[in-house]
């Protein structure tokens, strides 16, 4: 019988076990051993540990990254998540945020919202966060999307940082369905793991010559790590109304980058400095405004179900 659910993980609770006794377990592939009485948080971390996804849906990730500075990665990453929070009770409530920039944590400070838990005791032992912690230490909003969003500027330099990060997009991925990322544009250990395993990646740039130039070499760099695999949506973001600036053409950018899915998205200051100030969304400023009506569009064309 254990033949026939070979790829299922099995998980053995019992008193102690005699040698003979635990050599069955190793014969049946047990993939862990719990002792009676039975411990509840226990039981719920060996299962998030050894669930492999293969009999629910896998989970999608979706990765914001700028080609530089300010570009605008954050605010299309945090539009981006709550637009497919805003489907359902059911979607919200399958969504995650992670902000992967510790250094400034812009996801939250965006929307005013700060994570007041101590995570050095954590850190230092990244085995210690299980999905009960996870439920302390995360942001929401009232839509039902969950943010998972830290400041703290030295994690990428500390001994266990990397495991920490793992570990944590190991539980999202258990938890939630859409998982939307904010990747900064700095080399940490954790930068090609996600990149690699990203399902959408969209790269964020600006209209001039400095940003177009780490755009391209952020789109060869996820070419060489993916090749064609990859689904990438270049953006060009706070373009001006005159077709796309006073310098670039659509075409040009399809010959810059040698890519077809090059997006734009409209320059309006005035709706972004007002979200920031009042820490919402620009969608919840003014829905209707052409950032907004881009975004959407975008959002429909390469997130919606039918593009899955």
């Amino acid at each position: 019988p254990r033949a026939l659910w070979a790829s299922v993980p099995l998980i053995a609770v019992s008193d102690e076990l005699t040698s003979e006794q635990t050599r069955i377990l190793v014969r049946m592939n047990a993939s862990d051993w719990l002792h009676k009485p039975l411990d509840a948080k226990e039981l719920l971390n060996a299962v998030t540990f050894h669930d492999t996804g293969n009999q629910g849906t896998k989970s999608r990730i979706i990765t914001f990254i700028s080609a530089s500075g300010g570009a605008g990665a954050t605010t299309l990453a945090l539009s981006a998540a709550e637009f497919l929070a805003s489907k359902s009770t059911e979607r919200a409530a399958s969504t995650c945020l992670v902000d992967l920039d510790f250094q400034s944590a812009n996801c939250g400070a965006y929307l005013n919202l700060f994570n007041q838990f101590d995570l050095a005791g954590i850190i230092g032992q990244p085995e210690r966060l299980d999905v009960e912690l996870m439920d302390v230490i995360r942001l929401s909003r009232p839509s039902g999307l969950t943010l998972y969003s830290f400041e703290r500027p030295q994690l990428p330099f500390e001994p266990q940082g990397a495991n920490f990060v793992f570990r944590l997009l190991d539980l999202v991925a258990y938890r939630f369905d859409d998982i939307v990322i904010d990747l900064p544009n700095i080399e940490t250990p954790w930068q090609n793991s996600v990149l690699s395993t990203s399902d959408e990646i969209f790269i964020v740039f600006e209209l001039n010559v400095a940003s177009l130039r780490q755009g391209k070499r952020l789109y060869t760099k996820i070419r060489e790590l993916r090749g064609n695999a990859a689904s990438i949506t270049l953006v060009a973001n706070k373009h001006k109304r005159k077709w796309f600036g006073n310098h670039f053409s659509r075409r040009e950018l399809e010959k810059i980058f040698k890519a077809p899915h090059i997006k734009s998205v409209s320059m309006d200051n005035a709706l972004l400095t007002d979200a920031l100030n009042r820490a919402i969304l620009p969608s919840e400023v003014a829905g209707r405004a052409r950032f907004n009506k881009d975004l959407k569009r975008m959002f429909k064309e390469r997130l919606d179900d039918a593009a899955r």
